[in-house]
């Protein structure tokens, strides 16, 4: 057993912003199982509390946000942080993502005190041309900067490799994989009888899933193109998908919608009770042409979804043999992995989940995550303290 401190370390983490996604569902996670006797947690987005701000609020945890617009350069913001992390007085800081990184490592180092700053880098890079001219500046500034970030943490090893070829201090850089609570998360049969019957989906029918909000990386295109070919052979085959942007009158899906039977096809945009929503699937698919670690993905299997899931990111090692990886970007290799998981007799796709699930339990607990955080903050505070005490 660690010693106990008198006193709890103050951790305030700043994060580009709080609506719902990957590494902001990752930070809920974190500060839902982090031990909060011995260590004081703070949030601070740069633009606004969103979604998962207010979640964040109802865990008892200060949220602030500094009202910056998403899309602009974030040095304008330095002067807002600064001020607040005087006033908050922190141990630690820890940030998530690129603009976040690069402003709390400025805010800090503008401070009188000596504050150890860790890094939080949560996505992979395939092409630099595949980010905005604005992301693509932040990500080449925190590469000349990032020798002056105390740790590094990535919750990929693809993203970890990725990012040191483009040129970031391999120094004091980590991998610490995001967990899941299988308390919280596991299949309710009320659920699945609850949402089927909202949503006019017959109990004996085969639901297969995909959620995520609207973005190119994303890839809901090749989803929906392997779906046209899938259901083509799968007459009888519904599909529950959602996501902020994930609606009817989305005009990039609309040309692909039209290739489907819409009485199959259940597009619900951004849902809060993403759980739920998978208690009602058999299976689930991620088709990114871009992740590190796909939140959603370690979801599903928790639920024990078998899972077809592109080669990006650590896809592959943590789905392993639980489910099927195909090349991204190829709608029929991704068909035809649906298809060879669906086709499985209904035992066969049950043990699939059930080994999935237990894949989460002995890789991915958040109770194991919450413990390397813990041992991180404890160890950035006693190096700092031993190089004060060298001068």
């Amino acid at each position: 057993m660690p010693k106990r401190n008198s006193k709890p370390i103050r951790v305030s983490h700043v994060i580009t912003g709080l609506s719902t996604g990957g590494a902001e569902t990752a930070l809920y996670n974190l500060l839902s199982a982090i031990d909060p006797d011995q260590f004081a947690m703070s949030v601070v987005s740069l633009t606004d509390v969103g979604s998962v701000g207010k979640k964040i609020a109802r865990l008892g945890i200060s949220v602030d946000s500094l009202g910056m617009r998403p899309g602009t350069l974030p040095l304008a913001g330095t002067v807002k942080l600064r001020a607040l992390m005087s006033r908050q007085e922190p141990d630690v800081i820890q940030s998530w993502m690129y603009h976040a990184n690069l402003l709390a490592l400025l805010a800090a180092r503008s401070l009188r005190k000596s504050i150890p700053v860790i890094w939080n880098i949560r996505n992979c890079i395939y092409n630099l041309k595949d980010e905005t001219r604005n992301t693509r500046w932040v990500i080449q500034t925190t590469r000349m900067l990032s020798r002056f970030a105390n740790r590094i943490i990535y919750n990929s090893n693809v993203a970890k490799q990725q990012h040191e070829a483009l040129g970031y201090n391999p120094m004091h850089a980590l991998r610490i994989p995001n967990g899941f609570d299988l308390h919280k998360l596991r299949p309710e049969s009320s659920f699945r009888k609850r949402i089927r019957s909202e949503l006019g989906i017959p109990s004996d029918a085969l639901v297969l899933g995909h959620v995520g909000r609207y973005h190119p990386m994303k890839d809901h295109v090749t989803f929906l193109r392997a779906l046209s070919q899938l259901t083509s052979s799968n007459n009888e085959l519904h599909t529950i998908m959602c996501g902020k942007g994930i609606e009817e009158e989305n005009p990039q899906l609309i040309p692909h919608l039209q290739k489907l039977d819409r009485s199959r096809l259940h597009l619900l945009g951004e849902q809060n009770n993403v759980p739920h929503l998978l208690s009602a699937m058999d299976m689930f698919c991620s088709s990114s042409w871009s992740e590190a670690f796909p939140n959603v993905l370690g979801e599903a299997m928790a639920m024990k979804l078998p899972c077809v899931a592109t080669d990006v990111g650590d896809s592959a090692s943590i789905v392993g043999n639980t489910g099927v990886v195909v090349p991204p970007r190829d709608p029929s290799a991704l068909a035809k992995a649906l298809s060879e998981i669906l086709n499985l007799p209904p035992s066969e796709r049950a043990s699939l989940g059930e080994d999935a699930r237990l894949r989460v339990k002995n890789h991915y607990s958040i109770d194991t995550t919450a413990k390397a955080y813990e041992s991180l903050y404890r160890s950035a505070i006693e190096i700092l303290s031993k190089e004060a005490e060298s001068f």
